[in-house]
């Protein structure tokens, strides 16, 4: 509850350090010294597509594709975006361009298909992580030790050229960590079109060269291909070092789900998470022709990629991409603790904006909030030519999207799928955001009392209060301040060998305090009568917060609420935990205060007239 800064002058003095009073106090660096539990600052709205912010958003996103796609002659585009608690879409889009295949869809809709390509590897983890007694960080070697044979290709051998597969784990192949190559199946000289001399390179040999592909008429890779020849390709960098993005171990988790579930991993994604989740337009190869979104006379919807299939070759509709991030959100084949650890970040990235899961990548804004916290985008892209797609989950606002499209290269790359899928996220967040404050107001905005101890608080959630979670005020415990309490220059524990000081006299005046706010947010643990929600005490004026944050080297480095919460704790509660007490129709009708036992009815959605600031 206290924030790390506060703590941090407690520690010096514990110490026997001397902090003066005078010196400016550190704060949590934040937007007016908000400093939130990192996730959703409000659980999110349960019937978004009523609210009116969210018609707004709708009627100008279609406004804009409409624009997007006007001059689109021969490229299809899908669009949708969902809640998780509704069974309908908040939005859903379709371009039918003048111009289509004759053998696909010649209007095209929700169960039409598309191929979405490196999306696919998003099946390869998520079967991985189906398998019992599988672990991420199980080495590959465990599963394959004949892969260590692949040292023996390369005609040099040292660390240059030799890939140290024990220290490659399934999570390292997830997260694109493991340092391995590329591509194995797009090597430019494998294709006739390619004039190395154009390039000052040397004349092609293909002698050692696998020779396929998948693409441009050159036959699929098969796993006796990549047994034969991988061992010949170069590590990318030293596992673990930093991401370097491989088509290669998706494909590598898809033999480990054969070999471990003794099924092609086509049945075994098929019988674990097609089937359970309804999803009746995803294909691991290509389904008829009809069912299809093709762009004219295009090869790209026929080509079969072999042993990569699991990195690059499923087919998929908007209703089924849709389904499959609702299903991981809502946590419907993995337990919720196992999707909260999928849904995190392995690796950084060059862009302090961007991060690598497994396979996710990760996008995090901090300009779509009026307080202008971090938000985090879980997507993954796909492409191949003439199909580009997109799936992306929002954990903050339990919200998903998907984006597909097909057309030929002359057209298609001005859709820009990454710069639509932002534009729209910088829309919907902010009704949802709308959505979710107009919900959490009559469920737990008021004024709670406990008359027998002479103790209360209000929770507020103005309309023109535009930080994150709930504001509270007025918290007095037993007749005390507990705010002015936490907030006095005081030594909370003492040092080793002194007692605590006494206690001030009790006509002192009272110590001038900080500037101040409580700020409450859920934390994921609730059931149906009750929710844990924690306190964070942001301290200072933006002008402190620049002073602090001027002091450091890193960005918003005096924002570390992580390092707070739980603190203080009095008879192993903490005095930053506040339980909302829920009735039958998941209306607050009280807060418990652990630590200080003590639990304070709802008296109503006003504050009594003496008791307002």
């Amino acid at each position: 509850m206290l924030r790390p800064s506060f703590l941090s002058l407690i520690g010096l003095q514990l110490f026997g350090l001397f902090v003066p009073q005078s010196l400016p106090m550190t704060v949590q660096a934040a937007r007016d010294g908000l400093c939130p539990v990192p996730g959703p600052v409000l659980p999110a709205p349960k019937s978004p597509s009523t609210h009116p912010a969210t018609a707004m958003v709708t009627a100008g996103a279609k406004g804009l594709l409409d624009s997007l796609t006007a001059s689109l002659n021969h490229t299809a585009l899908s669009v949708a975006v969902k809640s998780i608690h509704e069974d309908g879409y908040m939005l859903e889009y379709h371009h039918t361009p003048p111009v289509l295949d004759p053998k696909g869809v010649q209007q095209v809709d929700g169960k039409s298909v598309y191929r979405i390509a490196s999306i696919s590897k998003v099946f390869a983890v998520f079967a991985v992580l189906l398998l019992d007694d599988v672990s991420l960080e199980d080495p590959i070697t465990k599963y394959f030790p004949e892969f260590e044979k692949l040292n023996e290709q390369p005609e040099i051998k040292d660390e240059i050229t030799l890939v140290d597969w024990d220290e490659i784990t399934l999570g390292a192949l997830a997260s694109h960590l493991a340092g391995i190559k590329a591509d194995f199946s797009s090597d430019l000289s494998t294709f006739e079109s390619f004039d190395p001399e154009g390039y000052g390179l040397p004349p092609r040999d293909n002698s050692s060269l696998p020779g396929c592909s998948g693409l441009q008429g050159v036959r699929e890779c098969t796993i006796e291909d990549f047994l034969q020849h991988f061992g010949d390709n170069w590590p990318v960098i030293a596992p673990f070092t930093t991401p370097a993005y491989s088509n290669n171990g998706a494909a590598i988790l898809g033999l480990v789900v054969s070999k471990v579930s003794g099924k092609p991993f086509e049945t075994f994604v098929q019988e674990k998470i097609l089937d359970p989740l309804n999803m009746k337009h995803t294909f691991a190869t290509k389904p008829d022709d009809e069912l299809g979104v093709i762009s004219l006379k295009d090869p790209m919807w026929y080509a079969d990629i072999g042993f990569m299939d699991p990195s690059g070759g499923y087919y998929t509709s908007t209703d089924d991409l849709i389904t499959l991030a609702d299903g991981i959100l809502s946590n419907k084949l993995l337990s919720p603790a196992k999707t909260r650890k999928w849904l995190k970040p392995w690796a950084t990235t060059a862009s302090s904006g961007t991060m690598i899961g497994a396979p996710w990548e990760i996008f995090r804004s901090k300009n779509v909030t009026s307080d202008q916290r971090s938000i985090e985008v879980y997507t993954k892209s796909g492409g191949l030519i003439t199909y580009s797609s997109l799936v992306a989950l929002v954990p903050d606002y339990d919200v998903v999207f998907s984006i597909m499209a097909t057309g030929p290269t002359s057209e298609l790359p001005s859709l820009g799928i990454n710069a639509l899928v932002s534009r729209l996220f910088q829309s919907v967040v902010p009704a949802l955001e709308a959505a979710s404050r107009d919900e959490a107001r009559p469920l737990y905005a008021g004024f709670y009392r406990d008359e027998a101890t002479n103790s209360t608080l209000t929770v507020s959630l103005a309309e023109d209060d535009l930080g994150p979670g709930l504001d509270l005020t007025g918290w007095a415990v037993r007749g005390k301040d507990v705010m002015a309490a936490l907030l006095q220059p005081v030594i909370l524990v003492p040092p080793p060998s002194e007692a605590l000081p006494p206690a001030p006299p009790a006509d002192a005046p009272p110590p001038q305090l900080p500037s101040s706010n409580l700020r409450l947010y859920p934390i994921n643990l609730r059931n149906k009568k009750r929710e844990s929600w924690k306190g964070v005490i942001g301290i200072g004026t933006a002008e402190q917060i620049a002073q602090a944050d001027a002091l450091l080297a890193w960005e918003e480095g005096s924002c570390g609420t992580w390092s707070s919460l739980d603190r203080p704790a009095y008879q192993m509660r903490a005095m930053d935990q506040f339980i909302f007490g829920l009735g039958e129709d998941g209306v607050a009708v009280s807060v418990e205060l652990p630590s200080f036992k003590v639990t304070l009815k709802r008296a109503g959605a006003t504050v009594p007239r003496r008791f307002r600031r």
